[in-house]
């Protein structure tokens, strides 16, 4: 079997309340109290870092702006873990909050301030965006006459003691990328207002809050932060054990509502608490006023690959040795070390076929099926999997594993959408496509699956997922499951209007395209074999090899084939092309990666059957 790419994604929600695991129900909190006007804060804010007694100097903080890969212990000092650690600080913010609501308890944190506007501060972390359809619920949308229809949903985590209702969150702005003084005076530092809190855990001190926008390029900021934490999780996979038996901790926050600053200490010995698998971390820095809400990474002691975010209670991550692929990442690729026989698909060329194939229609062909190839990124692992199942020993939980596959069919429909989001709905669309995905069954095995699978389309190279030229599709339901050939057929859907044209227009350009000069020399090309995937998560990634051996199955008119064309992990599911000699029409097989043999060479594909059959001789 093909491994699959797999990296485990320890990004639990979680927030800092007080130093070692304090009871937020008492008066030492870790937010800054400033004064009563937005004005005469900025200048209590400065005054309080400057008097701070609990820690003179602010020695041990390092400000955002200038962490450095020598800022973090000797053992940790790898590229992967500061890229992660530098991506999680993006994604910290500060908190201001304007109101204290009088639904504070007695005894709890600020219930002395009960429906007073004293200010006070904390810190955050961004942790989700959505794009929306529907009536804009922000203050100004909810007074105008013509509210915004087209907005961004901002889901952000902080402390239960920070802001405790919806009462507070509307009077809590939210300051993004605010990393050091001049971010406010040249715009970098972008600020939101708070809409309602649809968590609260006053035993686990968290606090989750939704926040609107309609601006569209902060919104894809948010979400290429959100991609490139996943792609950080994944390098930490691929770093060397640490080397002190004690967990490396950072704190990142906005003490004494100053611009963002880091701290890196050690935790002491974990503490179970009551509640199912969450612990309780001690740790060894000394945090401010302000500090409150900030997230805190843990890195694990025996591999990195556990780096979590939490407030003093975090979910238990821990994988068994099964689940943690380490040595499948692309710069430590055993199978493919320098990935020489790859080449990039926005690069690849007519120069790139083989001499004995190089027409412009079979360029043409291999680009198109090309830009139908998708990476597939999975959430989660059913428990249905049976016994010796590919990922058998992860069932049940979220490891996350990366895989390809391809644009199958699109079917358009007018009526309610059956899509999760208009289900809930009172305004579902009426408009909607279903895109259907084929990839491997060992990539994807049931509906469970498919729901928690990320269809990435167009992610051709680096910029595309920046620049918003890559699109993100979410599972939605089966089509086909053959666990004998390896094969899995789901769907997703879209409201899109304009990506559905272009994937329409794709499925028809492949058969549209002059095959006349291929099938005139079918029987010559017929040991050409390409691969098309997404290696080890990466962007999409075209090789060419020869198809060895044609074996028919049991099943009428499908074969499988093996091939030299490289494959490495993450390239389960991508499409395999042959052209059959066999046939007198240009007649492709396609079939997906399913398996592969590292110390023969060899690759084998899934059961396959004819893609196109045109242009009779």
């Amino acid at each position: 079997m093909e491994k699959m790419q797999v990296m485990v994604i320890s990004l639990v929600g979680g927030v800092q309340s007080k130093d070692h695991g304090g009871d937020a129900s008492n008066d030492d909190h870790e937010c800054e109290v400033l004064g009563l006007s937005s004005e005469a804060s900025a200048v209590e804010s400065a005054s309080a870092w400057r008097e701070c007694k609990k820690k003179p100097g602010h020695n041990s903080f390092i400000a955002a702006s200038e962490f450095c890969v020598s800022d973090l212990p000797e053992q940790c000092r790898y590229p992967a873990v500061f890229k992660y650690v530098k991506c999680i600080s993006d994604r910290t913010l500060r908190l201001r909050v304007g109101y204290t609501s009088t639904e504070r308890p007695k005894g709890y944190s600020f219930h002395k301030d009960r429906g007073t506007d004293v200010l006070h501060t904390g810190s955050g972390l961004f942790c989700d965006v959505k794009y929306c359809e529907s009536f804009c619920p922000c203050s100004e949308c909810t007074k105008s006459k013509s509210p915004h229809q087209k907005w961004y949903l901002v889901i952000v985590k902080t402390a239960c003691h920070t802001v405790y209702n919806s009462e507070e969150a509307k009077a809590t702005k939210f300051d993004f990328f605010y990393d050091d003084l001049s971010c406010i005076t040249d715009g970098r530092m972008k600020t939101l207002v708070g809409n309602r809190v649809v968590k609260r855990d006053i035993a686990a001190d968290v606090c989750i809050i939704h926040c609107a926008t309609h601006d569209s390029m902060l919104a894809k900021r948010l979400e290429y932060l959100q991609r490139e934490t996943l792609e950080r999780v994944a390098s930490l996979m691929i770093t060397k054990p640490l080397a002190k038996p004690n967990e490396v901790c950072i704190v990142m926050s906005h003490p004494h509502g100053q611009s963002k600053y880091l701290a890196v200490g050690r935790t002491m010995k974990c503490r179970k608490t009551r509640k199912g698998p969450k612990v309780k971390i001690p740790y060894t820095m000394t945090n401010c006023p302000g500090s409150s809400g900030g997230p805190i990474i843990m890195l694990n002691s025996k591999t990195c690959d556990k780096a979590l975010l939490c407030n003093h209670e975090f979910e238990d991550l821990r994988r068994t040795p099964e689940a943690v692929e380490k040595d499948c990442f692309w710069n430590e690729c055993t199978k493919n070390a320098q990935h020489d026989n790859f080449i990039s698909a926005h690069e690849f060329c007519l120069n790139d076929l083989p001499e004995y194939c190089r027409y412009p229609e079979m360029l043409q062909y291999v680009q198109n099926i090309s830009s139908r190839t998708i990476r597939l990124r999975v959430g989660c692992t059913s428990s249905e999997r049976p016994k010796n199942n590919n990922f058998y020993n992860c069932r049940g939980t979220d490891v996350l594993r990366l895989g390809s596959g391809w644009i199958h069919d699109l079917k358009s429909f007018e009526g309610p959408c059956q899509c999760s989001e208009c289900f809930d709905s009172n305004s579902p669309h009426h408009k909607w496509h279903l895109v259907v995905v084929k990839t491997a069954c060992q990539m994807v095995y049931n509906l469970e699956e498919a729901k928690a699978t990320k269809v990435d389309l167009f992610y051709d190279e680096e910029s595309c997922r920046i620049d918003g030229r890559m699109k993100t599709l979410t599972g939605n339901g089966v089509v086909k499951r053959d666990v004998a050939a390896d094969v899995f057929v789901f769907n997703c859907i879209t409201h899109d209007d304009s990506l559905a044209k272009d994937l329409r227009n794709l499925l028809l350009a492949t058969v549209g395209i002059d095959s006349t000069s291929i099938t005139k020399q079918q029987a010559k090309l017929a040991d050409i074999c390409i691969t098309v995937s997404h290696p080890h998560g990466q962007s999409k990634q075209i090789k060419v090899g020869e198809s060895l051996k044609w074996m028919k199955t049991k099943r009428r008119c499908k074969i499988q084939v093996a091939y030299t064309a490289a494959t490495c992990p993450g390239s389960s599911g991508g499409p395999v092309v042959m052209l059959d000699p066999r046939s007198t029409y240009m007649t492709s097989w396609s079939a997906v990666h399913s398996s592969g043999d590292s110390k023969k060479g060899l690759n084998k594909s899934s059961s396959a059957k004819p893609i196109r059959k045109v242009l009779r001789i």
